[in-house]
């Protein structure tokens, strides 16, 4: 070893190879919503952003990686990239992976590692996950690293091909757990889809926002805090945090940016079922949004809204929460709804995909994803005053 193991030499190279370079990222997103998080990355100043399937990769130093976990709504985690090589057998990786500068990444944390496999020699996951866990430990026993043990940090293993690419989760807990959502429904949406949906739809040429099926209110809620920029990762901490490279005083520099605020929105939330009604109440309070609720039927009862142009968005109960026989009844019923009584409304309207046939509002626009592992499509309708 040519180097000192003292905690002064180590922070010199911390500074000078993490805090000065500049890394590669890859920010984690929902299968088809790629292009919306590139467009919501590069509008926090983040460049060089690039597509690739299930997500977007960039360039760029530690308080890019900082911004992107902090203002992003729609990446599910961001990912720093640390190296990738070649291995046929498993004492390959720890070899590799033993040389590799761990005591700059991290500290004496548990390491949690996730390992996926596409054909690939190595195929054993558990194994391969062993490997990993002996290098670092064995990596970081050289130096008087401070152990945390009740810190975790997750390890990032893909082997693709028996190339095996190293990846350090950055964000912690996902990041569509922004902190507020203390009393959740059945299949509830998860907020970094909502955001996407509503980036999809423009939601900032509204005027009223509403959610006659808001279950535990994921969309007005996050539509509200979309609109009142308030960041995602406000009530929130993040695996960086604990870093040795990790910056504070940059962090806190991040967090004091005031972005543009659209106030002048009315955010109602509406649902058959009180019991949901209170749940959005009880979200919307801890979130610190300002929603108008009722109970009501939106099939059975009209709505009268008045104010402006309208966005309807619906996540009507489907899959295992309802009948497949029902579930097509209230498509159908839905369809006809939107013809008769709201036809001046926008809508973004969630469907299974297998029986989108059957809803007969026109769309101007379909994304295809999935949910809780079934196939969705979102139909985006915006309509003018």
């Amino acid at each position: 070893m040519n180097f000192s193991t003292s905690q002064k030499a180590i922070q010199r190279r911390i500074f000078q190879h993490i805090i000065k370079k500049h890394h590669t990222f890859f920010a984690v997103v929902q299968p088809g919503f790629e292009e919306t998080a590139k467009k919501e990355l590069e509008l926090s100043g983040i460049q060089g952003c690039t597509v690739t399937k299930g997500g977007v990769t960039f360039r760029g130093t530690l308080e890019h990686c900082y911004t992107a976990n902090y203002y992003s709504r729609v990446a599910t985690r961001i990912l720093m990239r640390l190296c990738h090589f070649r291995a046929y057998h498993f004492n390959e990786i720890y070899r590799t992976l033993k040389e590799f500068p761990w005591e700059l990444y991290i500290q004496g944390y548990t390491i949690d590692v996730d390992v996926s496999v596409h054909k690939s020699k190595l195929h054993h996951t558990e194994r391969i996950g062993q490997e990993v866990v002996k290098a670092i430990e064995k990596r970081l026993s050289m130096f008087a690293i401070p152990n945390y043990d009740s810190l975790v940090q997750k390890v990032f293993v893909r082997f693709d091909r028996d190339e095996c690419m190293i990846s350090l989760d950055s964000s912690g807990q996902p990041l569509y757990k922004r902190g507020y959502k203390q009393h959740i429904s059945d299949a509830p949406l998860r907020e970094t889809l909502a955001a996407a949906l509503l980036y999809e739809c423009n939601v900032y040429d509204y005027d009223i926002i509403i959610d006659p099926m808001c279950g535990s209110g994921t969309f007005p809620i996050e539509a509200w805090c979309m609109l009142h920029a308030i960041p995602p990762g406000a009530n929130r901490t993040f695996a960086f945090m604990n870093w040795p490279s990790f910056r504070k005083r940059v962090f806190t520099g991040i967090m004091r940016k005031k972005p543009e605020e659209h106030k002048d929105i009315t955010i109602i939330a509406g649902d058959s079922n009180p019991d949901m009604v209170a749940i959005t109440q009880q979200n919307s309070i801890k979130a610190g949004a300002q929603i108008h609720t009722y109970t009501g039927d939106f099939l059975k009862e009209k709505k009268v809204v008045e104010g402006g142009k309208v966005l309807c968005t619906i996540n009507p109960p489907y899959g295992k929460r309802i009948h497949t026989d029902d579930t097509i009844q209230l498509y159908k019923r839905l369809g006809s709804i939107f013809k008769e009584w709201y036809p001046a409304w926008s809508f973004c309207v969630l469907i299974p995909s297998e029986i989108k046939h059957i809803c007969t509002i026109p769309a101007d626009k379909e994304i295809h994803f999935s949910h809780g592992g079934l196939p969705v499509t979102a139909l985006i309708a915006n309509r003018g005053r």
